[in-house]
Parts: structure tokens; sequence; C-alpha cells
């Protein structure tokens, strides 16, 4: 996604060097790498907004089945029964508008930031254990 937006692209990277501290630092790649730990990180909140986006609209799995091993009930009060299989397409639900709003579609990593600061909303992991549910 970042080849597809150079701004977002340029913006991840000077993030990366500002929190790096600058590319004139470093001899060679094995340098650059050392500065890249867990502290420096979690200070790249555009890096983790642009990847949170980014997985949101392409998910590692687009499409998860589940087999129920026992009866359950899921959050929105449907009864599952033990070996019923529940698909849920997290790739659609990235997308769905009432979800995400009118522009669910965009590649837009300012949504998960606020005052420069990775903020996840209510709904960011969402997709990752509810959806469109379809009982087979």
């Amino acid at each position: 996604m970042l080849c597809k937006n150079p701004l977002v692209q340029e913006k991840v990277a000077q993030e990366v060097i500002d929190i790096t501290g600058g590319e004139e630092n470093y001899a060679n790649l094995e340098d650059f790498i050392a500065t890249i730990t867990d502290a420096t990180l979690e200070k790249m909140h555009y890096l983790h907004a642009a990847l949170t986006i980014t997985l949101r609209l392409y998910p590692m799995i687009p499409v998860d089945v589940k087999c129920a091993e026992v009866d359950d009930i899921l959050p929105d009060g449907h009864k599952v029964k033990r070996r019923d299989k529940v698909a849920y397409i997290a790739y659609a639900i990235g997308r769905i508008p009432y979800i995400w709003g009118e522009d669910a579609k965009n590649f837009r990593p300012k949504r998960w930031l606020k005052d420069e600061i990775f903020q996840p909303n209510r709904l960011s992991n969402l997709y990752h254990f509810m959806g469109v549910l379809e009982v087979v």
C-alpha cells in the first residue's frame, strides 16, 4: 500500500528517520537495525496507523471458517450448536461503510490517529472476532 501512496510512504520514512536519529548516523545497515527496538517502534504512531489500515483493507485471512467445539452463543445472541460452522469475511467487513464510514475503502492512516498518536477506535478489531457471519 505504501508504493501506491507515496505521500504516506514519505511520511512513514520520515517518522522512522526522526525517531531513529537520522540517516547520517548510520555507517551501515546493521547500525540502523540496532536502533529498531520495542521502544522506538512504540513511538512510530504513523507507521502503526499505516499498518493497521493496510491490515483492515487487506487482512491476512480474508475469509475464515470456524467449527464450534461446543454449543455456544455469539455476541449478537445467535445460537451455535456443536459442529456448526461459522464463517466471516474479514475482507468485506473491513469495507462496510456503516461500520467504517463512507470512505471505508480509502487508505487513510490518519483514521487511526488523534493528535498524531495512534488511537484504535472501538471498531478497530471488530473483524477479528465478529462480522458477517454465516452458519453453514
